[in-house]
Order: C-alpha cells, then sequence, then structure tokens
C-alpha cells in the first residue's frame, strides 16, 4: 500500500513540474513576443494560455506551432512597404488578442486533447 502511494504521489509531482515548466516557459515566450513586437499588450494573458496548452500537449504539438507562427509572423512584415501601397498591408505592430486567440485556439485545444 506505501509503495502505490508513493507511486501516486511521484506521477503528481512529475506532472506537477511538468505544468510549471510550461507556465515559465510560456512566460518566457509572451515576454520576447512582447519585447520584439510580435504582440502588442493586450495579448499577453491570451499569449501565455495559447502557449502553456501548447507546452502541454508536446512536442507534436510545439513544432508545428513555431513554424506556423514564425513564417505567418515574417510573411506579415515582409514587403510590408508595397503591401501599404496596395492597401493590403495588416497592422506590423504584432498581433493583438483577437489575432492571437483566432490563430491559436484551435491548435491549442486540439494540443491538449493530444496531450
Amino acid at each position: 500500500m506505501h509503495e502505490q502511494i508513493m507511486s501516486i504521489v511521484n506521477v503528481a509531482i512529475m506532472y506537477s513540474l511538468i505544468v510549471i515548466a510550461a507556465l515559465i516557459i510560456s512566460l518566457a515566450l509572451t515576454y520576447a513576443a512582447l519585447r520584439i513586437k510580435v504582440i502588442t499588450r493586450d495579448a499577453v494573458i491570451p499569449s501565455v494560455l495559447v502557449g502553456f496548452m501548447i507546452l502541454l500537449g508536446g512536442p507534436s504539438s510545439i513544432v508545428p506551432f513555431i513554424v506556423f507562427l514564425g513564417s505567418s509572423s515574417a510573411l506579415t512584415k515582409i514587403g510590408v512597404e508595397r503591401k501599404e501601397e496596395l492597401g493590403t498591408a495588416e497592422d506590423v505592430r504584432g498581433r493583438n488578442w483577437k489575432q492571437v486567440l483566432a490563430v491559436g485556439l484551435i491548435p491549442s485545444a486540439l494540443a491538449l486533447l493530444a496531450a
């Protein structure tokens, strides 16, 4: 009986450490995104939540999301002068909270379901 309790405690500790690590990494990545103006201030909380959920999904969720987010952010900024001339430019000050949720809510929910 004692061994079973210790096993349960060890599993609980392991999952707690994973959750704490995911939260810390999500906070750090959100801070970095804010500093390099990938997101706006109003997108901080949604970014932390989306990042946290993606990180909990594991490596199979993280890599595709980073590739998508990085490429979409880069493509938004490439040729912005020409896009402004055509009137098709997006706001390059960073994604706001609505954009973060639009881009990240479904992948983060799927990551949690996959985990």
